[in-house]
């Protein structure tokens, strides 16, 4: 399948991605922002594909990779798969920056409403031998099944990288997906100091394992709409963090699709 990378002389054409989002919601703005781009970006945004894989696990593992198979051609065209939508932000365990401090690192930072987060790691946080607030991992040889996923790839550096030529401010961490969203602190604490979650979401890790059954590099970008915790809908910003998130994306893709070939 296709590789990735970067450019070192600009390409005659811009490659060709895959847009993902769960939901219609997600996805309609963000296809509408992309059309509404500068004349000079249009090339890269004709070159574009937008699939709505559905929330959750099991309904973005099985449409993205029906969705593939389907498409020979352009799986083998594809520079990578773009996730794109909401997360929640978890917070930052007061033993996590305790530790930090006392060996004088920067201490983390929780994510903030409508900031943007890029993912450098998917994990399931819900998969395998269920405890108080979090799972363990299988150890039996026979029940060993992957849990966690690399998405520290060029592809993602390369975004990063524009990301900061715009002066776009972002964090990057770790993503964790989980069947069942976290509706108590006790959770979201729990879930944070397992993995140094940075935030939450419901399909990350089912893409990322079926971009690497396709040898596709997977670029998960997401806009924080809540805190993680009990859950206040008063206090979610979902339509703010779509509409942001899908600004950033249009701002970023055309330059990104531009940067980059196609290895085959």
């Amino acid at each position: 399948m296709s590789g990735f990378v970067a450019s070192q002389a600009k390409p005659t054409a811009a490659a060709r991605f895959l847009l993902l989002a769960a939901t219609v919601m997600e996805l309609t703005p963000l296809r509408e922002t992309l059309r509404q781009t500068t004349s000079d970006d249009q090339q890269a945004v004709s070159r574009l594909d937008f699939l709505c894989c559905g929330v959750g696990l099991t309904a973005t593992a099985a449409t993205l990779a029906g969705y593939l198979a389907s498409q020979p051609d352009r799986c083998r065209d594809y520079a990578g798969v773009i996730l794109g939508g909401v997360a929640g932000a978890y917070p930052v365990p007061a033993d996590l920056l305790e530790t930090a401090n006392e060996q004088t690192d920067e201490p983390p930072k929780p994510a903030e409403i409508l900031d943007i987060c890029l993912a450098d790691r998917e994990v399931l946080g819900d998969f395998g031998i269920a405890t108080i607030h979090v799972a363990d991992p299988f150890t039996h040889p026979d029940l060993v099944a992957a849990h966690e996923f690399s998405l520290d790839t060029p592809l993602a550096s390369a975004a990063k990288t524009i990301l900061r030529q715009l002066k776009i401010p972002f964090h990057s961490g770790t993503f964790i997906t989980v069947n069942a969203t976290t509706a108590t602190s006790a959770r979201a604490l729990a879930l944070a100091r397992r993995h140094q979650g940075l935030c939450e979401n419901m399909e990350g890790a089912a893409a990322a394992y079926v971009c690497q059954q396709y040898r596709l590099p997977l670029l998960e970008i997401r806009c924080i709409s809540n805190k993680v915790g009990t859950r206040d809908f008063k206090r979610w910003r979902l339509s703010d963090a779509i509409k942001r998130n899908s600004e950033i994306i249009a701002q970023l893709l055309p330059k990104l699709a531009l940067a980059v070939v196609v290895a085959k």
